[in-house]
């Protein structure tokens, strides 16, 4: 059995400035962001001032409270937005549609 890891690397520094330049563009305080993607005021100061690395949860919780991709939070895109293929072309995401597990099952239900 072969066991497979992961190396998440990004711009330490770019995720710093994009958090920040994220939040206070939507007016919120670090409080009321933390309330938001259940974090605490810390850790999100943390996360602003470069002092912590976020876990991968809070990464996602992060760039989906936002509606960012993960590349975009984290620097490795200068794009916000999602982009998916269709056709073989780029098509930017402009908005995230969520499903929970009851509108998933329904719909395989009914298909």
């Amino acid at each position: 059995m072969i066991d497979f890891f992961f190396l998440f690397r990004f711009k330490e520094e770019a995720f710093a400035e994009r958090l920040k330049e994220l939040r206070t563009s939507r007016g919120l305080t670090l409080e009321a962001l933390a309330k938001k993607v259940n974090a605490t005021k810390a850790a999100i100061g943390n996360f602003e001032n470069g002092n912590k690395k976020p876990s991968l949860d809070a990464l996602v919780a992060l760039a989906d409270y936002f509606e960012v991709s993960l590349d975009y939070l984290t620097g490795r895109t200068d794009c916000p937005r999602i982009l998916v293929l269709h056709d073989g072309k780029p098509v930017i995401v402009d908005q995230i549609v969520r499903l929970d597990e009851k509108d998933i099952g329904t719909e395989n239900e009914e298909s």
